[in-house]
């Protein structure tokens, strides 16, 4: 599924959520991205410069056994949230994590009925340039706070949106952790 402009982005990151158990694994290769969650790598390789990452376990994803493979290029990470990496050649090379979160914000709450609850900050999450901003209201249907992470390595982005429908926001904690367990190899 090519990528075209930051609009498509936007609408495959609206996908339904669908959750699919898996205890799968498969071959990594080299010219991966990484992604530590809970301490276990996670590897999922590119298979063109402007493309999403392969879609199935067969074509390289690597997956934890608390990890679901949602579609292409998204692994749910079991508590609303799934994670996305792609190469920044897809947002006109952006390098600046707070100004592309900035954009993808703007972007989000323009099309759904959202509000900015925590503003974008500047994080280092394990030794990576990153941001997270905190989204309260509904997008693509779904009520909820939404944690939305990226971080920018080698022109490589790592994109996760963390979803909480739970009126008690119960899961906004994990979720803020999970965001910090994020690494690019």
């Amino acid at each position: 599924m090519t990528l075209v402009n930051r609009k498509s982005l936007l609408a495959l990151l609206l996908i339904s959520l669908l959750l699919a158990a898996c205890n799968d694994a498969s071959e990594t290769t080299n010219d991966a991205a990484w992604i530590v969650y809970e301490s276990v790598p996670l590897a999922i390789s590119f298979d063109q410069p402007a493309t999403w990452v392969a879609a199935e376990a067969s074509d390289n994803i690597t997956f934890a056994n608390d990890l679901t493979v949602l579609n292409a290029s998204h692994i749910d990470n079991g508590a609303g949230g799934y994670i996305s990496v792609e190469p920044i050649a897809a947002y006109g090379n952006v390098e600046d994590p707070t100004a592309l979160l900035s954009l993808l914000a703007g972007d989000f709450t323009s099309r759904n009925a959202l509000t900015i609850r925590e503003p974008v900050t500047a994080r280092d999450i394990r030794g990576q340039n990153g941001a997270t901003v905190v989204l309260e209201g509904t997008m693509d249907g779904q009520a909820g706070i939404f944690v939305v992470t990226v971080i920018i390595n080698e022109g490589r982005l790592a994109l996760l949106l963390g979803i909480d429908a739970s009126p008690e926001g119960q899961h906004l904690e994990t979720m803020a952790r999970i965001s910090q367990s994020i690494e690019l190899k």
